[in-house]
């Protein structure tokens, strides 16, 4: 899955069905965890849907497991001339157009479930293929069940990256 890059950028899609137990991005994230490196916009966003003192406490707990990257004068030229050139055309955002821009400086790949936001980036496939639309839709399940309901691997006890990430279990679950 990692082409001629070492180094994978994962957008912000990725990272959030793994805080909420998406069996196939914690898969991945279990798999390419040493190769992954994150970009401000990504962290900004994440912390943007944090809810209460625990999720703070877990995600700044998660973030600090990955190497992110500066958004510097060349990322930021060449974001804004992304945006420029498929705004019109693709309706790129300047966050994802930054994005696009870390991935061609740090010749990175770039893993996201929205290929749809980067047409600049040629040949760009799926991180993993999600199940219909469950991914989008978030559902209150009740305590009892979600307990019954938990998926087994990343979250439940295992290490990741020498560090112990029980904390993680569902933390953005709802």
């Amino acid at each position: 899955m990692i082409g001629m890059s070492n180094t994978l950028l994962v957008d912000t899609d990725v990272l959030i069905g793994f805080l909420r137990g998406n069996k196939k991005a914690i898969a991945f994230i279990d798999k390419y965890s040493p190769h992954i490196i994150l970009s401000p916009i990504v962290v900004a966003e994440l912390y943007a849907g944090v809810k209460g003192a625990k999720e703070l406490a877990v995600l700044d707990n998660f973030i600090s497991l990955f190497r992110m990257i500066p958004i510097d004068a060349d990322i930021a030229k060449a974001g804004g001339l992304y945006k420029r050139d498929f705004n019109n055309s693709h309706g790129v955002g300047i966050a994802d157009a930054i994005l696009a821009a870390t991935v061609n400086k740090e010749n990175a790949e770039l893993k996201t479930l929205n290929v749809k936001h980067y047409p600049m980036i040629s040949g760009l496939n799926p991180a993993y293929k999600k199940n219909g639309l469950t991914f989008f839709v978030s559902i209150h399940v009740p305590l009892a069940a979600e307990k019954r309901a938990r998926p087994q691997g990343l979250y439940h006890g295992t290490t990741f990256r020498r560090f112990h990430v029980r904390s993680f279990s569902h933390a953005f679950s709802g």
